[in-house]
């Protein structure tokens, strides 16, 4: 009796389970619908309003936007960077060292799928440490202050400390 009770359990757990999957499809297309029209509706609107036309998501466009004037970096195709790439993209950008948290809202307003992850500050954290060991970027620590600071590596002196000019942009 009890194998019968188990083996009943585990059918309707797993009926349970594909319906559950069912519905999640379905809002998935749903989401993926109303996203389509949303970005048909963007570009009649751009077309209507001659502006120019854009692929990627317009989070992308507005933090492209929002760069240093001074700085005239090339633009990569943000798509096809590397995690790592995005965050190296991201910091040129802001012209200073950031911290994690700061990476982190930038990183989700310029990957849509980012926020999306199962665990994205873990990701976050694990390409920051391995990008520090790696010596692509490198952490700064201010006394007083919790958690650290990223920078790139041109930013750093020969005897490690933060340039000057990057410590008053800090602050």
């Amino acid at each position: 009796m009890n194998t019968e009770n188990t083996e009943t359990d585990q059918s309707t757990l797993i009926e349970y389970l594909r319906q559950q999957i069912k519905q999640l499809e379905e809002a998935l297309q749903a989401a993926r619908l109303k996203e389509k029209v949303a970005y048909d509706m963007l570009e009649a609107l751009q077309a209507k309003y001659n502006t120019p036309q854009s692929s990627s998501y317009p989070q992308t466009q507005n933090l492209i936007q929002q760069s240093n004037p001074q700085e005239n970096l090339e633009q990569p195709d943000i798509d096809k960077l590397s995690w790592l790439g995005k965050i190296i993209f991201i910091l040129r950008q802001a012209g200073k060292p950031l911290r994690a948290a700061e990476l982190y809202d930038k990183l989700d307003q310029l990957e849509f799928s980012f926020s999306y992850k199962t665990k994205p500050m873990m990701l976050l954290s694990v390409i920051l440490s391995k990008s520090v060991k790696e010596k692509r970027l490198s952490l700064h620590k201010l006394h007083g202050t919790k958690g650290g600071y990223y920078a790139l590596p041109e930013w750093v002196n020969s005897d490690g400390s933060l340039d000057s000019y990057m410590m008053e942009q800090m602050y």
